[in-house]
């Protein structure tokens, strides 16, 4: 995987510093879930516009239709408001508003709580703990999923954790290369190992990928086969050129 990674570098920059805070990353999960990332961040920046700094305790005292109305732009408008809504008050009830004493729990008491909480998911606890609070753990999105498996690092029928605890034994201790990791393999999949008609041609991991070297072992096979096949067809031509030779001087005497 060190080698994987060190080809990734050289093609993709990645930005592991997040520009929101925790809380606005709670926010911006809970908007993107059934909707792209344009009207996320149109609903996201609505929302700023409406209530300035986006705090749990302002959201948490906030009208459920002010809430509502600023976030129509990402769908399920109302789903999302509660939620919002919801994780706000819990915020406010059990850490006294202040979200840093909910992240800087133990790491599996953490990510027990974060996973509790409605519309939050192992993957949105997983890049709050890894890039909020230096965790070591992997957040696994459907593009890390499709990678993970193609190269090899994750069985073809491995779940969330199985694929976060296999890429977790591949990576060095360092923190940083776990962010760098984790955004690299987002970028992968995004450009070149796509889940229909991934362009392998293009990629820069092509010549270690599992998948490609055993497309070519399989051509190099074919190909021995059809030479042999020839080879023998050949043989067999010989043979009955031979055969009707010898028929045709013994016809003649």
């Amino acid at each position: 995987m060190d080698e994987i990674i060190k080809l990734l570098k050289e093609k993709y920059t990645v930005d592991i510093h997040f520009k929101d805070n925790p809380f606005e990353m709670f926010i911006r999960t809970i908007l993107s879930q059934n909707t792209n990332d344009k009207n996320r961040d149109r609903a996201f920046q609505r929302m700023k516009e409406e209530f300035e700094d986006l705090t749990p305790e302002k959201l948490a005292n906030s009208d459920l239709k002010k809430i509502e109305d600023a976030i129509k732009v990402a769908g399920l408008y109302r789903v999302k408001s509660v939620r919002i809504h919801e994780i706000s008050k819990y915020i406010m009830d059990k850490f006294d508003g202040d979200i840093d004493k909910l992240l800087t729990l133990p790491f599996k008491e953490a990510r027990k709580k974060l996973i509790e909480l409605k519309g939050i998911g192992y993957k949105t606890a997983d890049i709050m703990l890894l890039f909020y609070c230096n965790h070591p753990t992997i957040p696994i999105d459907t593009h890390i999923t499709r990678v993970s498996k193609r190269l090899g690092f994750a069985e073809q029928d491995a779940k969330y954790e199985k694929i976060r605890e296999s890429l977790e034994k591949l990576i060095e201790t360092d923190i940083t290369v776990y962010k760098e990791s984790h955004l690299l393999l987002i970028e992968l999949g995004r450009d070149t190992c796509n889940a229909i008609n991934p362009k392998c041609k293009n990629c820069i991991v092509e010549s270690l990928c599992p998948k490609i070297i055993k497309k070519r072992e399989k051509k190099k096979k074919k190909v021995k086969v059809k030479s042999k096949t020839k080879r023998k067809s050949k043989i067999k031509v010989k043979k009955k050129t031979k055969t009707s030779t010898k028929k045709t001087k013994k016809t003649k005497k």
